[in-house]
C-alpha cells in the first residue's frame, strides 16, 4: 500500500479523534468532514510535489517552464514541421527518467510509440508535452505523479507516486 493511503488514513484518525468522556456518545465523521480532510492530504502532496519540481529545475539549470497544472516543459532542439492537435497520429521516440536520475527497471534505452493524440494511450503528461511540439522538436518533459501513474500504480518499474522526466523527439504528426 501507498504512503499516501496511510497519510489519509492518520488524517481521517485525528480528526475524528476528541477527547471522549465517559457516557458521551461517539460522533462518527460525517461524509463532508471526511472529504474534507482528503482534499487537504491531496492538496498537500500537489504542493509537495510542485516544490520539489521547481527546486529540481532550479538546481538543475535546466531550461524549463511551469505549464498546465505543475507539468514542466522546454523545446531542447527546434524542429520546423508540423504541430500536432488532437486526434492526430503522432510517433516519437523517448527515454523516462525518475527524478532521482535513475531509470524505470534500468532500462536506460530509447523507445518510439506511435499513438493517437486524445485517446489516452500514454500518460496525460505525456500527451500535453506532445501537443506543444512540432516535427522534429526535441523536448524535455517533467511530470508530477498526477498525470503520470498515478500515487497508487506500480507499472513498468515506475514506483507509486514518481515525478517523471522524459526527453522526446517527435518524429512525425499527422
Amino acid at each position: 500500500m501507498s504512503k499516501y493511503f496511510y497519510m489519509i488514513l492518520i488524517v481521517a484518525f485525528l480528526v475524528s479523534c476528541k477527547q471522549i468522556k465517559e457516557g458521551e456518545p461517539v460522533q462518527i465523521l460525517d461524509e463532508k468532514q471526511v472529504t474534507n480532510a482528503l482534499i487537504e492530504v491531496n492538496r498537500s502532496i500537489v504542493k509537495r510535489n510542485r516544490d520539489h519540481i521547481h527546486n529540481f529545475v532550479r538546481r538543475t539549470g535546466w531550461e524549463l517552464e511551469e505549464i498546465e497544472s505543475g507539468i514542466w516543459f522546454g523545446i531542447l532542439t527546434e524542429g520546423k514541421g508540423n504541430k500536432p492537435s488532437e486526434n492526430d497520429q503522432v510517433e516519437f521516440n523517448y527515454i523516462i527518467r525518475l527524478i532521482d536520475g535513475s531509470y524505470p527497471g534500468n532500462i536506460s534505452k530509447a523507445f518510439t510509440s506511435d499513438i493517437i493524440l486524445g485517446k489516452g494511450s500514454v500518460e496525460s503528461g505525456l500527451e500535453m508535452g506532445l501537443k506543444r511540439m512540432r516535427e522534429g522538436d526535441s523536448a524535455r518533459i517533467i511530470i508530477p505523479p498526477y498525470f503520470t501513474q498515478g500515487d497508487f500504480e506500480n507499472r513498468e518499474g515506475i514506483p507509486p507516486g514518481a515525478i517523471l522526466i522524459f526527453d522526446v523527439k517527435l518524429l512525425k504528426a499527422k
